[in-house]
């Protein structure tokens, strides 16, 4: 029997946002009594909340805590703090996982928990509802803990910057809201934020060189820096800052701690700052303070964007970027110290207890407290971190996740110096007896790559030989950032599988039908001749599946039909597929033709190269970085690449995230109308990848005006999301579909047709 797949509050804590302008939010306390989200909005503005809020009011016979208890969703006036503050009650323990959904969410969402329970501290069970609790997950932190009685969960006082009360008396009913950090909500749906990024850099360790540096410390004082960038992430970014390193010769970058961080409460009582960062305030939000003081203004997401593109600066510049981390303790120290995060969410299962007197804690660490990572869920909680910063914030690292059908994902977190030892370390887990699907690798009878580029000489996916493998490194120099790790992959399976048949299928290989008036630029014939300057197409293997399916959902074959296919994502391209074959599609020479897409401007007058040259003084490289990685929507927007980020804006009244959704909305249907023409009608019109298949306000934005073609969208089937769905409405001419992409599919099933005249398949 196959295992029924879990719930997603089974398995993973954190806010997710989602299609209906909420959010599912998760917290682990797996003693606590009850959990409450708590939402922070200024008084100012109108509540997002209001209908669906209960008013509460100060009263003298009703403490705060009974009067929480009393409603699924409450709000209350903190007038001297200018905050409004709804409390949304959560449902659980459900394997000790609390939940519950948030009707409207936005980027820059204040929030965090407050918990109630059991108190009795000499047993180790210190809840408190009235302390304001960050969310362990949380991506962003704005405020800092200010050392008063209200950062404390037990009845206190302050005096000459002293903490004077028992961690063991009473629990302290002073609220801790305004005086504690708060979580800050960042929409960070998008898988593809990294495409286009540079490829990581693999040093041999024979050759490796490490500057461990303090981001703050090393720029503070450098003198080829303007004053606004020392200290900061973007200073270290600059430039000049990456010629001073590359002229030293080192080869890797090991940065101390960037997690936000909180000073130590003895540091606090002896107006000391912990300067190296060893004392960890969230896992998940870089520390806001080495963030020039712009991004600080703009907040959470603007911080967190200065690291990344921190990041991918030292990655162009031919750098590994290393994190130094913190999993063994926390800033709460012990008993005694304040109550930010885990101490008041549920400290029996984070910290770990002495024995024989559960109420301290084991220092093993000399730092108050320690985490017990005997405990499954914090080892979780520390692998989700580090996965986090290594494929959302883009830091060196490798994860291979194996997921058997019918069994539990296992994640292998290890350094992977290069391809050899990364396919080595894929097949072991294929092999492995306890979570493997196979008994050994005699049971691998093929095995299929993917090609970005395949140029003019391949048309179709191919049987790997000498002379296929001598055909893609002559096309790296159309994918320079693609084609060779993609061919180093090839040749380690190769080595490692020498008898069993290689096939590689082309991402362009798809496109290659189309026609010379379609695929010719208006430029000298001499320069297709001599370089092959002309418009190859992307995204092929993507555009073939689904144009596939929707002519299996329509009853067909696909060159019964003709198809439109859109895959939109931070990258986009269309598609016109006639007759099962592609006459043309948006993407070009390189992908930056076509669509406006994440960072990329798509197509624009030619003439604009020479303007910028000579009114912004750039010479090619700049050029290149300014138009495929700072245009685009983010370009329109100015606020983000990510289309969840503007929809979420643009619901605000945010005019120019607005814009950007309107000017790729209206690229796209330009393309639609386009590609109709050429192909003298079309019976169907196909979205997929990530905004393609599960934005439905993209998709009815696209199709609106459509209907002189003679279909429309159904309101109620457009709803669909990660699965294939007709979305018109009934009796239109004109399908349209919503299809998740599956080029693994593709590549399997080119595989097995290409190897069936060489061995039984």
């Amino acid at each position: 029997m196959k295992n029924p797949p879990l719930h997603r509050y089974a398995t993973r804590p954190g806010l997710y946002f989602t299609d209906d302008g909420g959010a599912d939010v998760v917290v682990r306390s797996e003693t606590a009594d009850q959990v409450w989200l708590c939402v922070l909005e200024p008084i100012d503005e109108p509540s997002a909340f209001f209908q669906d809020a209960i008013r509460l009011f100060e009263d003298p016979n009703i403490s705060f805590i009974q009067q929480i208890h009393e409603f699924p969703v409450c709000t209350r006036i903190i007038e001297h703090l200018y905050l409004r503050e709804t409390l949304f009650r959560m449902t659980g323990p459900n394997y000790g996982l609390w939940y519950v959904h948030l009707p409207k969410a936005w980027d820059g969402m204040r929030y965090g928990y407050r918990v109630d329970g059991a108190w009795d501290p000499k047993h180790g069970v210190r809840f408190n509802p009235y302390k304001f609790l960050l969310d362990p997950y949380g991506k962003g932190i704005d405020g800092s803990m200010e050392l008063t009685p209200a950062a404390f969960s037990y009845e206190c006082d302050v005096v000459d910057r002293k903490v004077i009360g028992s961690a063991y008396g009473a629990m302290s009913t002073v609220d801790s809201l305004g005086h504690m950090p708060v979580s800050v909500a960042i929409d960070d749906r998008d898988t593809h934020k990294h495409e286009g990024d540079p490829q990581h850099p693999h040093v041999p360790w024979r050759k490796t060189v490490i500057y461990e540096m303090h981001v703050k410390g090393f720029t503070a004082n450098a003198p080829w820096l303007p004053e606004s960038l020392r200290g900061t992430y973007a200073g270290l970014a600059h430039p000049t800052t990456l010629a001073y390193l590359q002229g030293l010769g080192i080869t890797s970058i090991e940065l101390l701690p960037i997690m936000a961080k909180q000073d130590e409460l003895f540091l606090q009582e002896h107006s000391r700052k912990n300067y190296w960062g060893y004392s960890t305030l969230s896992y998940f939000a870089p520390e806001p303070s080495y963030a020039t003081k712009a991004a600080q203004e703009k907040g959470a997401a603007a911080v967190r964007q200065e690291v990344i593109d921190m990041v991918r600066a030292l990655h162009e510049a031919g750098f590994e970027v290393i994190m130094d981390v913190v999993y063994n303790h926390t800033c709460e120290g012990g008993v005694e110290g304040p109550t930010v995060c885990w101490r008041g969410l549920d400290d029996l299962a984070y910290y770990r207890h002495q024995k024989s007197n559960t109420g301290r804690l084991e220092d093993t660490t000399g730092c108050g407290n320690t985490l017990d990572f005997t405990n499954t869920h914090v080892v979780t909680f520390a692998i989700d971190s580090l996965r986090y910063w290594a494929k959302r914030i883009g830091m060196d690292g490798s994860v291979l996740k194996h997921t058997p059908e019918g069994k539990y994902t296992v994640d292998i977190n290890i350094d992977v110096p290069d391809h050899n030892f990364g396919i080595k370390l894929a097949v072991d887990a294929l092999v492995n007896p306890d979570y493997g699907v196979i008994k050994s690798m005699s049971e691998i009878d093929a095995v299929g790559h993917r090609v970005v580029h395949g140029g003019e000489r391949f048309s179709d996916s191919v049987l790997v030989t000498p002379d296929v493998l001598e055909g893609i490194a002559a096309c790296a120099e159309l994918a320079p950032l693609h084609n060779p790790p993609n061919l180093n992959g090839v040749k380690a399976c190769m080595a490692l599988m020498p008898q069993v048949p290689q096939v590689v299928v082309f991402d362009t290989a798809f496109h290659q039908t189309m026609p010379e008036k379609a695929y010719l630029y208006g430029l000298p014939y001499e320069l297709y001749v001599k370089y092959g300057v002309r418009r190859y197409g992307f995204h092929g293997t993507s555009h073939k599946y689904v144009a596939q399916e929707a002519a299996r959902m329509m009853g067909g074959e696909i060159s019964d039909y003709r198809i439109i296919t859109c895959h939109l994502g931070n990258g986009s391209s269309v598609a016109a597929v006639k007759y099962g074959k592609s006459i043309d599609t948006s993407m070009g020479y390189t992908p930056l033709d076509g669509l406006v897409m994440g960072t990329r401007s798509g197509e624009i007058d030619p003439a604009i190269i020479p303007f910028l040259i000579v009114k912004e003084n750039m010479d090619a490289e700049q050029i290149d970085e300014y138009l495929n990685r700072r245009s685009g929507v983010l370009g329109i927007s100015g606020l983000s690449s990510d289309f969840r980020d503007l929809e979420s804006a643009a619901h605000r009244g945010d005019e120019r995230s607005q814009l950007a959704i309107d000017v790729f909305a209206y690229r796209v249907k330009k393309y639609i109308g386009a590609y109709t023409a050429a192909m003298g009608g079309v019976d169907a019109i196909v979205f997929t990848a990530g905004l393609g298949e599960n934005s439905s306000s993209m998709r009815e934005k696209i199709c609106e005006g459509l209907e002189y073609l003679g279909t429309g969208i159904d309101p109620v089937k457009n709803k669909a999301r990660g699965k294939n769905q007709e979305i018109n409405v009934d009796g239109a001419k004109v399908k349209i579909f919503a299809i998740p992409t599956n080029e693994e599919l593709v590549i399997a099933r080119d595989t097995v047709n290409i190897c069936r005249r060489i061995i039984k398949l």
